[in-house]
Protein backbone atom coordinates (compact mmCIF):
# COMPACT_ATOMS: atom_id res chain seq x y z
CA UNK A 1 0.00 0.00 0.00
CA UNK A 2 1.54 3.41 -0.86
CA UNK A 3 0.82 6.37 1.66
CA UNK A 4 -0.56 9.99 0.53
CA UNK A 5 2.59 11.20 0.68
CA UNK A 6 4.16 9.10 -1.99
CA UNK A 7 0.20 9.04 -3.75
CA UNK A 8 0.72 12.95 -4.52
CA UNK A 9 4.73 13.09 -5.53
CA UNK A 10 3.90 10.03 -8.54
CA UNK A 11 3.10 11.31 -11.55
CA UNK A 12 0.80 7.98 -11.99
CA UNK A 13 -1.78 7.19 -9.60
CA UNK A 14 -0.48 3.19 -9.62
CA UNK A 15 3.30 1.60 -11.26
CA UNK A 16 3.43 -2.05 -11.93
CA UNK A 17 5.70 -2.13 -8.67
CA UNK A 18 3.09 -1.66 -6.30
CA UNK A 19 1.03 -5.02 -7.84
CA UNK A 20 2.96 -8.23 -6.02
CA UNK A 21 4.23 -10.96 -7.67
CA UNK A 22 1.86 -13.54 -9.68
CA UNK A 23 2.41 -16.93 -8.59
CA UNK A 24 0.83 -18.43 -12.05
CA UNK A 25 0.89 -16.85 -15.40
CA UNK A 26 -2.86 -16.50 -16.18
CA UNK A 27 -3.12 -17.96 -20.28
CA UNK A 28 -6.96 -17.69 -21.04
CA UNK A 29 -10.73 -17.91 -19.48
CA UNK A 30 -13.68 -19.61 -20.87
CA UNK A 31 -16.92 -17.57 -19.42
CA UNK A 32 -20.22 -18.48 -20.10
CA UNK A 33 -22.67 -15.81 -18.16
CA UNK A 34 -26.42 -17.35 -18.19
CA UNK A 35 -27.98 -14.08 -17.71
CA UNK A 36 -31.69 -13.62 -15.67
CA UNK A 37 -33.46 -10.60 -14.62
CA UNK A 38 -32.00 -11.00 -10.88
CA UNK A 39 -29.39 -13.18 -10.98
CA UNK A 40 -26.53 -14.04 -13.52
CA UNK A 41 -24.90 -17.50 -12.96
CA UNK A 42 -21.50 -17.92 -14.11
CA UNK A 43 -19.26 -20.41 -15.64
CA UNK A 44 -15.56 -20.11 -15.71
CA UNK A 45 -12.45 -22.34 -16.76
CA UNK A 46 -9.45 -20.63 -15.86
CA UNK A 47 -6.48 -21.44 -17.49
CA UNK A 48 -2.81 -20.83 -16.22
CA UNK A 49 0.72 -22.25 -15.84
CA UNK A 50 2.27 -22.35 -12.11
CA UNK A 51 5.64 -20.33 -12.54
CA UNK A 52 9.02 -20.85 -11.02
CA UNK A 53 7.43 -22.54 -7.29
CA UNK A 54 5.35 -25.47 -6.19
CA UNK A 55 1.60 -23.90 -5.83
CA UNK A 56 -0.31 -25.50 -2.51
CA UNK A 57 -2.43 -23.01 -2.47
CA UNK A 58 -3.92 -19.91 -4.92
CA UNK A 59 -5.98 -17.15 -4.36
CA UNK A 60 -8.60 -15.69 -6.45
CA UNK A 61 -10.58 -12.32 -5.85
CA UNK A 62 -14.17 -12.87 -5.60
CA UNK A 63 -16.33 -9.96 -3.90
CA UNK A 64 -20.20 -10.53 -2.74
CA UNK A 65 -20.23 -13.72 -5.29
CA UNK A 66 -22.35 -16.69 -3.92
CA UNK A 67 -19.34 -20.22 -5.02
CA UNK A 68 -21.34 -23.17 -6.12
CA UNK A 69 -18.39 -25.26 -7.27
CA UNK A 70 -14.59 -25.40 -7.74
CA UNK A 71 -12.82 -28.02 -9.36
CA UNK A 72 -9.49 -28.59 -10.96
CA UNK A 73 -8.16 -30.67 -13.69
CA UNK A 74 -4.92 -31.56 -12.13
CA UNK A 75 -5.88 -31.82 -8.93
CA UNK A 76 -7.76 -32.11 -6.09
CA UNK A 77 -9.25 -28.98 -4.85
CA UNK A 78 -10.69 -27.89 -1.83
CA UNK A 79 -11.28 -24.26 -1.07
CA UNK A 80 -12.62 -21.72 1.86
CA UNK A 81 -14.24 -18.46 0.62
CA UNK A 82 -13.16 -15.61 2.81
CA UNK A 83 -16.35 -12.85 2.49
CA UNK A 84 -13.97 -10.30 4.73
CA UNK A 85 -10.85 -10.36 2.54
CA UNK A 86 -13.10 -11.14 -0.82
CA UNK A 87 -10.58 -13.90 -1.51
CA UNK A 88 -11.23 -17.40 -2.42
CA UNK A 89 -8.92 -19.82 -1.75
CA UNK A 90 -8.21 -23.24 -3.70
CA UNK A 91 -6.18 -25.51 -1.78
CA UNK A 92 -4.59 -28.42 -4.19
CA UNK A 93 -4.05 -31.87 -3.10
CA UNK A 94 -1.02 -32.59 -4.45
CA UNK A 95 0.35 -29.18 -5.13
CA UNK A 96 0.80 -27.77 -8.69
CA UNK A 97 4.66 -28.78 -9.20
CA UNK A 98 6.45 -25.74 -11.69
CA UNK A 99 5.52 -24.90 -15.06
CA UNK A 100 2.33 -26.89 -14.37
CA UNK A 101 -0.69 -25.90 -17.21
CA UNK A 102 -3.79 -26.50 -15.82
CA UNK A 103 -7.46 -25.41 -15.40
CA UNK A 104 -9.76 -24.12 -12.47
CA UNK A 105 -13.65 -24.78 -13.17
CA UNK A 106 -15.74 -22.33 -10.95
CA UNK A 107 -19.48 -22.10 -10.99
CA UNK A 108 -20.51 -18.86 -9.06
CA UNK A 109 -23.73 -16.67 -9.06
CA UNK A 110 -23.15 -12.98 -9.08
CA UNK A 111 -26.29 -10.01 -8.88
CA UNK A 112 -26.58 -6.97 -10.83
CA UNK A 113 -26.31 -4.12 -8.26
CA UNK A 114 -28.33 -0.76 -8.46
CA UNK A 115 -26.09 1.61 -6.74
CA UNK A 116 -22.77 -0.23 -6.85
CA UNK A 117 -21.44 1.07 -10.64
CA UNK A 118 -19.00 -1.79 -10.34
CA UNK A 119 -18.97 -5.32 -11.35
CA UNK A 120 -22.77 -5.75 -13.24
CA UNK A 121 -25.09 -2.94 -12.91
CA UNK A 122 -28.45 -2.21 -13.98
CA UNK A 123 -28.65 0.53 -16.70
CA UNK A 124 -31.08 2.36 -18.12
CA UNK A 125 -34.20 0.20 -19.26
CA UNK A 126 -36.79 1.22 -22.14
CA UNK A 127 -40.41 0.60 -20.97
CA UNK A 128 -41.50 -3.12 -21.21
CA UNK A 129 -37.52 -4.70 -22.13
CA UNK A 130 -35.83 -6.61 -19.64
CA UNK A 131 -33.43 -4.45 -17.52
CA UNK A 132 -30.38 -3.38 -19.24
CA UNK A 133 -27.33 -5.12 -17.76
CA UNK A 134 -24.33 -3.64 -18.45
CA UNK A 135 -20.41 -4.09 -16.74
CA UNK A 136 -17.75 -2.13 -15.19
CA UNK A 137 -14.74 -3.61 -14.63
CA UNK A 138 -12.26 -0.96 -13.64
CA UNK A 139 -10.06 -0.68 -11.18
CA UNK A 140 -11.25 -3.84 -9.28
CA UNK A 141 -14.92 -4.59 -10.38
CA UNK A 142 -14.46 -7.66 -12.51
CA UNK A 143 -14.21 -9.65 -9.26
CA UNK A 144 -17.51 -8.60 -8.59
CA UNK A 145 -18.73 -10.42 -11.89
CA UNK A 146 -16.59 -13.81 -11.79
CA UNK A 147 -13.71 -15.69 -9.61
CA UNK A 148 -10.61 -14.29 -11.05
CA UNK A 149 -6.85 -12.92 -10.41
CA UNK A 150 -8.05 -9.32 -10.77
CA UNK A 151 -5.10 -7.50 -11.13
CA UNK A 152 -3.56 -5.53 -14.22
CA UNK A 153 -0.18 -8.00 -14.66
CA UNK A 154 -3.01 -10.91 -14.70
CA UNK A 155 -3.56 -10.25 -19.29
CA UNK A 156 -5.15 -13.44 -20.59
CA UNK A 157 -7.63 -14.12 -23.78
CA UNK A 158 -10.98 -14.65 -23.39
CA UNK A 159 -13.41 -16.75 -24.84
CA UNK A 160 -17.37 -15.38 -23.88
CA UNK A 161 -20.15 -16.84 -23.96
CA UNK A 162 -23.86 -14.82 -23.22
CA UNK A 163 -26.94 -16.43 -22.85
CA UNK A 164 -29.93 -14.19 -22.28
CA UNK A 165 -33.50 -12.80 -22.85
CA UNK A 166 -34.59 -12.72 -26.62
CA UNK A 167 -35.91 -9.82 -26.43
CA UNK A 168 -32.29 -7.99 -25.76
CA UNK A 169 -31.47 -6.31 -29.01
CA UNK A 170 -27.75 -6.22 -28.22
CA UNK A 171 -25.17 -8.76 -26.02
CA UNK A 172 -22.06 -7.35 -26.52
CA UNK A 173 -18.68 -8.72 -24.65
CA UNK A 174 -14.90 -8.07 -25.98
CA UNK A 175 -13.84 -9.63 -29.24
CA UNK A 176 -15.47 -10.79 -32.33
CA UNK A 177 -18.18 -12.98 -32.64
CA UNK A 178 -17.14 -16.77 -32.78
CA UNK A 179 -20.94 -18.01 -32.78
CA UNK A 180 -23.62 -16.32 -33.76
CA UNK A 181 -26.73 -15.26 -31.81
CA UNK A 182 -28.93 -18.29 -31.82
CA UNK A 183 -32.07 -19.55 -30.01
CA UNK A 184 -31.11 -22.00 -27.03
CA UNK A 185 -34.19 -22.67 -25.47
CA UNK A 186 -37.89 -20.74 -25.26
CA UNK A 187 -37.50 -17.16 -24.74
CA UNK A 188 -33.42 -17.72 -24.49
CA UNK A 189 -30.86 -16.93 -26.74
CA UNK A 190 -27.23 -17.06 -27.02
CA UNK A 191 -24.10 -15.51 -28.86
CA UNK A 192 -19.83 -16.35 -28.19
CA UNK A 193 -17.37 -13.71 -28.32
CA UNK A 194 -13.77 -14.57 -29.14
CA UNK A 195 -11.33 -12.27 -28.06
CA UNK A 196 -7.80 -14.78 -28.08
CA UNK A 197 -5.54 -12.37 -30.31
CA UNK A 198 -4.48 -9.92 -27.82
CA UNK A 199 -4.06 -11.02 -23.71
CA UNK A 200 -6.10 -8.31 -22.10
CA UNK A 201 -6.15 -7.14 -18.29
CA UNK A 202 -9.11 -8.23 -16.27
CA UNK A 203 -10.70 -4.35 -15.98
CA UNK A 204 -11.06 -3.94 -19.41
CA UNK A 205 -13.40 -6.76 -19.69
CA UNK A 206 -16.87 -5.84 -20.53
CA UNK A 207 -20.63 -7.22 -21.01
CA UNK A 208 -23.83 -5.46 -21.56
CA UNK A 209 -27.18 -7.16 -22.08
CA UNK A 210 -29.50 -4.19 -23.23
CA UNK A 211 -31.88 -3.10 -25.69
CA UNK A 212 -30.93 -0.42 -28.00
CA UNK A 213 -32.06 1.56 -31.54
CA UNK A 214 -29.53 -0.07 -34.02
CA UNK A 215 -27.99 1.77 -36.87
CA UNK A 216 -25.81 0.36 -39.48
CA UNK A 217 -23.82 1.84 -42.64
CA UNK A 218 -21.51 -0.21 -44.55
CA UNK A 219 -17.99 1.02 -45.20
CA UNK A 220 -15.54 0.19 -47.44
CA UNK A 221 -11.66 0.83 -46.59
CA UNK A 222 -9.08 0.30 -49.58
Amino acid sequence: MISREQEHSRLFRYYPSDFGALTVKVIHMDLVFDMHDRDTRASSRLTAEVLTSPVKDLELNARDLEIISVSCDRAAVSFGYDHNRNILTLTFDPELAPYTLFTVTTESVCRPSDHILEGLYYDRTPEGAPPTQISQCQQWGFQRIVPCIDDMTAKCTYTTTLIADERYTCLLSNGDVAIPRHTVGPGRVSITYDNTLTPMAPYLFFLCAGTYDIHRRALHTP
